[in-house]
């Protein structure tokens, strides 16, 4: 197995941050590029110990956690060097394991240098149990005041006709007509 040094992080920002990996995630490596194969083009060709066998027999929490802090060594060693800004749009049609992996690393107080955006359409999250109200339940639950949210309305006429005008390159004026047309069969509605 190759060895990490941190006399890297003088080099080059990907030495870095390869650095940065190697210190964080260290033997632990091969489970990532079993799970992110063009990682091996970072990290170097490792030795395969038995992962999967290991990740087999330790049952389905173990891995689970064990993936879970995997990921936020990953992303920290990532951060370490710059601030890493993540968006998610559609946040609304995640599933369950996804919402907790985003709960997860959202909650690392020791990766303060990750800030997360995301977008859902609220009108299609109206139940409890939606693992986005799941997860934003829990965040705001073990942290408060982490989460801020911007409800976006719909647009009125103005702001249709300002958007055409700078899409077509036109003055204001002249996109009128098309955008009382747009707002007519949209509602200002930025999805329809």
């Amino acid at each position: 197995m190759e060895k990490c040094s941190t006399d890297l992080r003088k080099q080059s920002p990907i030495l870095a941050i390869k650095s940065a990996l190697c210190s964080n995630i260290g033997s632990e490596r091969a489970l990532l590029t079993d799970i992110i194969p063009n990682l091996s083009l970072l990290l170097g060709d490792l030795q395969k110990t038995s992962t999967n066998d290991q990740s087999a027999s330790m049952g389905y929490e173990t891995a689970r956690n064990r993936f879970n802090f995997l990921l936020r060594q990953f992303v920290r060693s990532f951060c370490e060097e710059k601030t890493i800004v993540l968006f998610l749009d559609d946040l609304q049609w995640a599933d369950a394991a996804s919402m907790e992996l985003l709960e997860n690393l959202i909650l690392d107080r020791n990766n303060p240098g990750l800030l997360i955006i995301g977008s859902y359409r609220d009108d299609e999250v109206h139940d409890k149990n939606h693992p986005l109200t799941r997860c934003l339940h829990g965040i705001n639950a073990q942290n408060n005041g982490i989460i801020s949210s911007i409800p976006l309305q719909n647009l009125e006429l103005k702001a249709i006709n300002g958007y055409l005008a700078d899409l077509l390159n036109a003055t204001a004026d002249k996109t009128i007509g098309l955008a009382e047309i747009v707002h007519k069969k949209t509602h200002g509605n930025i999805f329809s």
